[in-house]
C-alpha cells in the first residue's frame, strides 16, 4: 500500500466514539500514538502542547464528571488530557504581540491586555495549542483501528485540579482512546459546499468532478495499477482456495477483455478480469454462445460483504451486453465463492476434482533415464466418480493445505 493510501484510509477511519471495548492499548501502540503528537506542528516551534495518559479508574470517572457528567468518557482504556502550557503576558515576546494584534485587532488586543488578571489572556490565547497535536493523535489512533472522540465541553478548571497540574499548565479538552463497540459514521456535506475558488459565491469545479471520500469507484485497469493490483490479489489468494498460480506480473489476454478494479478511497479493493470468447466453448464450458469468461475476481477480505463483488458483475453484464455477449462463466473451487455463485442465482454447468500428484516412481524414473527430465509435481484433473481409482494408481496429495477440491462451473445469463 502506498504511503497516500495509508494515510487517507486513517482519514477516512476516523470518527468520533464514544462506546469502546474493555480491551487494553497496548503500551507501544499507545507510544506511537503519542509519538505523531510530539511531531506535530506548533506557532514558531513552540510546543507549549502537553499530554496527560490517564489510565485510573476514580480519575477516568472524576474528569467524565466535569465534563458535564459524560460518565461514557470513563469507559475508555485511555483518557488523552490535552494540556497547555500558558506564559506569563510580560513574558510575551514582541513577535507574539504582533501577531495577536494583526490577528485580533489592535483594540481587542489592548482589551485583553487590560484585564484584572493577566492570566485570563494567556487561558483564552492558548486554548488552540493542542488541537493540531490532538488531530494528530486521533489520526494516528485510526491508523490503528483504535477509536477517539475529542472533547471540549468540561470545566477547565476543575479538570486541570482532578489532574494536579500547575498553575502555568490548563488542560483545554480531553480525549477518550479506545477500540470502539459501535460502527455508526455521521455523514458529511458535499466537498462543494466547503469550499469557494478565489473568492466567495465561486464554486470550486473540482469538488464535482472527482469521486467524494468513501465512494466505491469502478473503473478500466491501468497499468500502473500493476503493484497495488498485485498487493490486493495476493490478499484475496491467501485467503481462497480459488487460484492454483502464483501471479508475479498481472495477467494479460489475447482476446478482447474487460479488466476491471474497484477503488475506496485510492486503494484496489476487488477486480474482476473478463475475456470474450471468439467461438462457444473456446474458453468455457458451454457450447451454445460465446460466453465472457472470467479469469480472475476477487475482493479484498476487509472489504468483502459490501454488494462490491455485485457491482462488479452488473458492471461486467453491462460492458459484455454492448458486445451482443449474454452470459458469463464463473468457476472456483472456493466454497465461499461456490456459495456466493449460487446465492446469486447462477447454474451448475460442470463439477471435476482438482489434485496435485506425484507420477509412479517407475514412470518419474523413466523420464529421468530416458530424456534427464523429472517431474516433481503435477496438477490434475479427473470426473468426480474417477477419484477413487486414480488413488490407488497416483500419488495424489491429500494433505490439509494440497487436498483435492471440488471445482464447479457456473453458467450465469441474463
Amino acid at each position: 500500500m502506498k504511503k497516500t493510501e495509508h494515510l487517507f484510509t486513517a482519514l477516512y477511519n476516523r470518527r468520533s466514539v464514544r462506546h469502546f471495548k474493555p480491551d487494553p492499548i497496548a503500551p507501544e501502540v499507545l507510544h506511537r500514538i503519542m509519538e505523531a503528537a510530539r511531531w506535530a506542528p506548533s506557532g514558531g516551534n513552540g510546543q507549549a502542547h502537553v499530554f496527560g495518559i490517564v489510565t485510573d479508574e476514580n480519575t477516568k470517572r472524576a474528569l467524565a464528571q466535569a465534563a458535564g457528567g459524560q460518565m461514557w468518557i470513563a469507559e475508555a482504556p485511555v483518557v488523552i488530557a490535552c494540556c497547555a502550557r500558558l506564559y506569563k503576558p510580560e513574558e510575551e515576546s514582541e513577535f507574539s504581540q504582533e501577531v495577536n494584534r494583526l490577528r485580533w485587532g489592535g483594540e481587542a488586543y489592548d482589551w485583553f491586555r487590560s484585564s484584572p488578571d493577566p492570566h485570563h489572556m494567556a487561558l483564552l490565547f492558548m486554548n488552540s495549542t493542542p488541537l493540531i497535536p490532538g488531530a494528530y493523535i486521533q489520526l494516528a489512533a485510526a491508523a490503528h483501528g483504535i477509536g477517539s472522540c475529542w472533547v471540549g465541553f468540561l470545566n477547565i478548571a476543575q479538570v486541570s485540579d482532578i489532574l494536579q497540574l500547575p498553575n502555568d499548565v490548563r488542560c483545554y479538552y480531553l480525549m477518550p482512546l479506545g477500540y470502539p463497540a459501535e460502527e455508526k459514521r455521521r455523514p458529511r456535506k458535499p466537498l462543494s459546499e466547503l469550499t469557494f475558488r478565489d473568492t466567495w459565491n465561486q464554486s470550486w469545479d473540482a469538488a464535482i468532478a472527482y469521486p467524494s471520500f468513501g465512494d466505491l469507484v469502478l473503473r478500466p485497469y491501468q497499468p500502473a495499477d500493476e503493484e497495488a493490483w498485485l498487493a490486493t490479489w495476493a490478499q484475496v489468494a491467501v485467503t481462497s482456495r480459488a487460484w492454483v498460480v502464483l501471479h508475479h506480473g498481472k495477467p494479460t489476454y489475447k482476446r478482447e477483455s474487460l479488466e476491471l478494479v474497484a477503488e475506496y478511497n485510492g486503494e484496489i479493493v476487488g477486480f474482476m478480469d473478463v475475456e470474450i470468447e471468439s467461438e462457444p466453448g473456446e474458453l468455457g464450458y458451454g457450447k451454445d454462445s460465446c460466453c465472457g469468461f472470467i479469469w480472475e475476481f476477487g475482493v479484498r477480505p476487509d472489504h468483502q460483504g459490501e454488494g462490491i463483488a455485485k457491482r462488479l458483475i452488473a458492471a461486467a453484464e453491462e460492458w459484455l451486453s454492448a458486445r451482443s455477449i449474454r452470459r458469463m462463466e464463473f468457476w472456483s473451487m472456493d466454497e465461499q465463492a461456490q456459495a456466493y455463485y449460487e446465492h446469486l442465482g447462477m447454474q451448475e454447468m460442470e463439477r471435476h476434482w482438482q489434485f496435485y500428484t506425484r507420477l509412479p516412481q517407475d514412470v518419474n524414473q523413466g523420464m529421468r533415464e530416458q530424456d534427464k527430465f523429472g517431474l516433481q509435481i503435477a496438477f490434475g484433473t479427473c470426473p468426480i466418480d474417477h477419484l477413487p481409482a486414480l488413488k490407488g494408481k497416483y500419488r495424489i496429495r491429500e494433505d490439509e493445505l494440497e487436498k483435492p477440491l471440488i471445482c464447479i462451473g457456473y453458467d450465469y445469463r441474463w
